[in-house]
């Protein structure tokens, strides 16, 4: 099992890098119509991959979303794809997602 958790989402940052790579893999698969459709493609992938790191976390015990409730997995999607499209910066949405988590 060492050898999977080697190979990523071991961390909020990974996600978000991880992001444009996939998006532009499949918009050369799909071509989503430009401007507005193109950023709601790269949120709707964003959630999808956050969701499967969260499936991972919760089934198989590897990544950063490990024993993370619904919604603050949903919240942390929201934030990497924001930071992955250059809204925010991995800082400001770590801080952020910071607030919610139990201390």
């Amino acid at each position: 099992m060492e050898e999977i958790k080697d190979f990523g989402f071991e961390t909020f940052a990974a996600l978000v890098a991880i992001i444009p790579i996939v998006v532009e893999i499949l918009k050369g698969l799909f071509k989503p119509a430009p401007g507005l459709w193109t950023q709601v493609f790269s949120w709707v992938v964003g959630m999808l991959l956050t969701f499967g790191v969260w499936l991972l976390g919760n089934f198989a015990g590897i990544g950063f979303l490990v024993n993370v409730p619904w919604w603050l997995m949903l919240l942390n999607g929201f934030g990497a794809c924001l930071a992955s499209n250059g809204v925010f910066d991995t800082g400001l949405v770590e801080w952020l997602l910071g607030l919610f988590k139990k201390k």
